[in-house]
């Protein structure tokens, strides 16, 4: 019995007392609680870019246009700023009369271009029924399709208002455009009509309705484009990007312990003989990717057969794939390099495991950016979570898969920033196990780290 207290106290002192206990003792309640903290710091960071938006008010005298404007201006005046600081906290939503022209779809679709450039976020058309909606009673109705497509089968287009934007995940101004035009309109409906059952439940459906924006086809005929699923935007980038972490965990979390083994069984001497430090660190680090590269290659396609059975193929767009691929050769390379880094400090097993726990929680970091990022992708948020490096593969892989597109200087900027994270992280750990590598019997202080990472 006596023995094996002695083992296990051993076991016990040999594992608190490594550096890598240590720093993961002291990280990990900040990690564990860095998604609750970043979540609530990240809470008052909005938008706060005006919406404005342009509303073709076909109604005689333009009524619901001056009740969207007076609601507007109460709502920018008591909802948008905190009762306490007074400080702005919500962006103001700004409505503008489009004046009326003979040429409906002209106005549409320069409307629909200003969308596009940025000067609107959206535009909302009201239709010269809306008050006093014609008998309507459809001849078919959609077996399959989302539920705008059910309330346009059973009510008058000019019957509807439209709402149009290319940004569908934020749904805030449409609700708002919901809630102040419904009461009126179904007021204005019952006022009018025999109220039995069936009456009140056709006049308060849903009334706002979203439409993609106007174009024009090839015969020069204007056309809408197609509206897009809200709940598959929301789940598509989701999934993207959790496909990605896996690839990448799966790829790049060995190479720690590959780089431990061969501390352990001496193969070290015999590459350093032949190759430079920051040479063998890379290579280790291709390798992890080409593995990562080529689950992705598998799980995408893999993805591709199931949009196609579930027929939501056309969301997973060629140039969506193309992102795909290139962000996990950038993830890889970038989270490799800090299981690299993680192999190269350790000098065992157990040691490189309470390593990689750290290294772990900021790979899954960017995840706690999820809810931020939908509901605003070109926010501040989402743009500090592409620009650096240690969340920008995920952060903007996500982004490209939600609309509207990105700018294309982004990207750009995040590859660029993740490859040059990776080279620093690279050439750090090959001195680190350069100088560590004939440290036999003692796992090294984090003293002798920082001496190995400036002397080399």
């Amino acid at each position: 019995m006596s023995k094996t207290r002695l083992i296990a106290v051993r076991e016990y002192l040999s594992a608190v007392r490594t550096k890598g206990f240590i720093v993961g003792v002291i990280l990990m309640p900040f990690l564990m609680g860095g998604g609750l903290l970043l979540q609530h710091l990240t809470r008052g960071i909005v938008d706060l870019e005006v919406r404005k938006a342009a509303v073709i008010d076909r109604t005689a005298d333009s009524k619901l246009f001056t009740l969207l404007e007076s609601a507007s201006t109460r709502r920018n005046q008591s909802k948008t700023l905190d009762p306490d600081t007074r400080q702005q906290i919500k962006p103001e939503f700004q409505f503008q009369l489009a004046t009326l022209t003979e040429d409906l779809n002209k106005l549409r679709l320069e409307l629909s271009d200003k969308v596009r450039r940025g000067d609107l976020f959206a535009f909302i058309e009201i239709g010269p029924d809306v008050l006093a909606p014609k008998s309507h009673i459809p001849t078919t109705v959609p077996t399959a399709g989302d539920a705008y497509s059910m309330i346009e089968a059973v009510n008058d287009p000019d019957s509807l208002v439209y709402y149009t934007s290319n940004r569908p995940t934020y749904a805030e101004l449409r609700e708002f455009v919901q809630q102040t035009l419904q009461p009126r309109i179904v007021g204005a409906r019952l006022g009018q009509s025999q109220t039995s059952i069936e009456t009140i439940t056709k006049l308060s459906g849903t009334l706002v309705v979203p439409r993609g924006l106007a174009e024009k086809d090839p015969s020069g005929n204007l056309t809408f484009e197609p509206r897009k699923n809200e709940i598959l935007l929301i789940v598509l980038p989701i999934v993207l990007i959790m496909l990605m972490l896996v690839v990448v965990l799966v790829g790049a979390s060995p190479l720690t312990t590959n780089i431990i083994e061969e501390k352990q069984l001496r193969i070290g001497e015999v590459l350093l003989g032949s190759v430079t430090p920051f040479q063998l660190m890379f290579g280790k680090l291709l390798g992890g990717v080409a593995t990562s590269l080529t689950l992705g290659v598998i799980y995408i396609t893999g993805a591709i057969v199931v949009a196609s059975r579930l027929g939501v193929l056309h969301l997973v767009t060629p140039s969506l794939i193309v992102w795909f691929l290139v962000f996990t050769v950038v993830a890889s390379l970038m989270y490799g390099s800090l299981f690299v880094v993680a192999g190269a400090a350790a000098s065992n097993i157990k040691e490189a495991q309470a390593l990689v726990t750290p290294v772990m929680l900021i790979v899954v970091m960017p995840m706690f950016l999820i809810g931020p990022m939908m509901n605003e992708p070109h926010g501040l948020i989402a743009r500090i979570g592409t620009f650096f490096p240690l969340s920008a593969p995920l952060v903007t892989m996500f982004r490209l898969a939600v609309p509207p597109a990105l700018p294309w200087w982004q990207p750009l900027v995040a590859i660029c920033g993740s490859g040059l994270m990776m080279l620093v992280l690279i050439w750090l750990a090959g001195r680190v196990f350069r100088a560590g590598f004939l440290l036999v019997g003692r796992p090294a202080s984090l003293k002798e780290l920082v001496g190995w990472i400036l002397r080399g």
